[in-house]
């Protein structure tokens, strides 16, 4: 009787030992991280620009047309698009269906923070991980946007862990497992994401270290490297080489690289001037100094050596590429390595356990002193990129509107409203929401038209009278004119001038504004009655109505 309850009360012991482990404050955080995504997710924004443009590619090509150059030069890596368009024809074209992917990536992103931190940090320092990884602001904002950015942030961080992890294999059987183990999620993430890609060359660096002093792991890592070069070639020849020949893209980007022909001060001094705006975007935090200092001293101090070499390496890829002019050093294009940045500074807040945990110094109260030191680098930081993040989601991401538009509204009225016949005018960078919400197909005539031959316009700026002639002659013939804005690609005050110009021809009867930029008009030709319809931030912008004319030309893709 007594060895039974004897037996019992061990029991229980070692479960709630078990019930407090899995309880930490990591994996509390890592729980919240994980709702965090999934509310996101289940919010079902409308969908903006960038996202309607990947998503009328994978909607309007088949499976091997993803394969060459997109268009409204796009670019994302041939197996996520594939993926995406299997989601997209079995589930439908709703936010939560076509979001699923990146969704799933947010969380494994999260996950793989949980798990690098349970292994290799300590309680602390795991807390600081997830917290980061969880609530940065950007990595939370990209975490279920339809581009392949969550998939970066995922493979940017569990391929440098798999490498650490084979490099610190205890046996050599058990690094030759760990080994493939990594070369196998290399050869497939690299589909799915840059980031994978990018962070090849940090894991070979890691991996190649531990081969210096296990030799038998020599002809399994050259095994590996020739199985993920020759994906990565097979890769580059059907997708990667297409985005890095577009000339558009690769002009759109100068301004996040460093200037060329300026020599090495030049750069330097440029590189310098990034450290700022990358603390604030994609970093998260305004405190820059403490940021840095943290992720420098993190790498340099790391307890964890191979992990802090990891973390380091894969940041100065991140630099080191954007000194080659091969990826803008520039907000969710370096996503892939912002877990790296988080994990260095998670890395330094180790340091404070460490003090705390070795015998005294050479007074007791040096310890203190060390461990207050560190935290009073870490916590400034590690609390304002959360309280920033989670500002962010509470304040600026209503669930109706996405960056100022709403998208999904104002189509679904226009397209109510609209009328066999009517002509539509919009901007270069509206059409895709007409496109996309409004189902008209990109494929054959290039979204020049809705299903019925009604005519979509596109309406461009001039300061030349000459050029803007035509205006009359483009819209003749048509009983009503609709008018939609949305992404803001135009100057201050053309929304207004649009307006004045079609209401010349006829009586504006309705306006609509949704989520702030997107909006409509509906002008009827047949009545010249006039009308004191204006949108109703009318001047506001500029304060008076711009000069100028509006020239008139045919929709199109590009």
């Amino acid at each position: 009787m007594i060895s039974t309850r004897r037996k019992r009360v061990v029991d229980n012991v070692r479960l709630m030992g078990r019930l407090k482990r899995m309880v930490s404050v990591p994996v509390v955080m890592a729980v919240a991280g994980v709702a965090l995504v999934l509310y996101l997710w289940l919010s079902a924004r409308p969908l903006w620009l960038d996202e309607e443009m990947i998503a009328l590619n994978f909607r309007d090509r088949s499976f091997a047309h993803l394969a060459g150059r997109l268009w409204l030069d796009q670019s994302a890596p041939f197996g996520w698009l594939l993926l995406q368009r299997l989601i997209l024809l079995a589930l439908g074209s709703s936010e939560l269906a076509l979001r699923a992917v990146p969704a799933l990536f947010g969380v494994a992103t999260v996950l793989a923070a949980l798990f690098v931190g349970q292994r290799w940090l300590t309680a602390a320092g795991s807390a600081v991980f997830v917290l980061l990884c969880s609530f940065g602001q950007w990595i939370s904002l990209y975490s279920i946007e339809l581009k392949s950015y969550s998939a970066d942030t995922f493979w940017g961080l569990w391929l440098p862990a798999l490498a650490v992890s084979a490099a610190g294999a205890a046996s050599p059987e058990a690094r030759r497992k760990g080994v493939w183990m990594w070369a196998i999620a290399a050869t497939a993430g690299q589909w799915f994401s840059l980031g994978a890609l990018l962070v090849l060359p940090a894991c070979l660096a890691v991996l190649a270290l531990s081969w210096r002093r296990h030799r038998e792991t020599c002809r399994p890592l050259a095994t590996a490297l020739f199985v993920v070069t020759a994906s990565f070639a097979l890769h580059y020849l059907v997708a990667i080489r297409h985005a890095q020949g577009n000339a558009s893209l690769q002009q759109f980007w100068q301004f996040a690289l460093p200037p060329p022909d300026v020599g090495i001060t030049g750069s330097l001094r440029w590189f310098f001037s990034q450290l700022a705006p990358f603390a604030s975007k994609p970093g998260g935090t305004t405190h820059a100094a403490l940021f840095w200092t943290s992720a420098v001293l993190g790498v340099a101090c790391a307890s964890a050596r191979r992990l802090g070499v990891a973390a380091g390496l894969v940041v100065v890829s991140g630099f080191a590429l954007a000194a080659l002019r091969v990826v803008p050093l520039y907000e969710r294009l370096s996503l892939w390595f912002l877990p790296a940045l988080y994990l260095a500074i998670a890395l330094f807040a180790d340091r404070a356990v460490w003090f705390l945990r070795q015998k005294p110094l050479k007074r007791s109260w040096m310890n203190l002193a060390g461990a207050g030191l560190v935290v009073a680098v870490v916590a400034p930081v590690s609390v304002d990129i959360a309280v920033r993040g989670i500002r962010d989601v509470s304040v600026e991401r209503p669930r109706t509107s996405n960056r100022g538009t709403d998208d999904r509204s104002a189509v679904a009225w226009l397209r109510q409203t609209r009328q066999p016949g009517d002509i539509l005018i919009t901007t270069r960078h509206a059409q895709p929401a007409i496109w996309w919400y409004g189902g008209v197909p990109i494929s054959d005539a290039g979204g020049r038209r809705f299903s019925d031959g009604g005519r979509i316009l596109v309406a461009e700026y001039h300061t030349s009278e000459d050029i803007c002639r035509e205006f009359e002659k483009a819209i003749e013939g048509h009983r009503r004119i609709l008018v939609f804005f949305s992404f803001v690609d135009t100057p201050l005050g053309f929304d207004d001038l649009l307006l004045e110009r079609v209401s010349t021809f006829g009586t504006v009867i309705d306006l609509r504004h949704f989520g702030g930029a997107s909006r409509v008009a509906v002008i009827d030709t047949a009545s010249s009655t006039g009308s004191n319809l204006f949108w109703e931030d009318a001047g506001k912008d500029t304060g008076t109505w711009l000069k100028g004319c509006i020239a008139l030309g045919q929709a199109g893709t590009w």
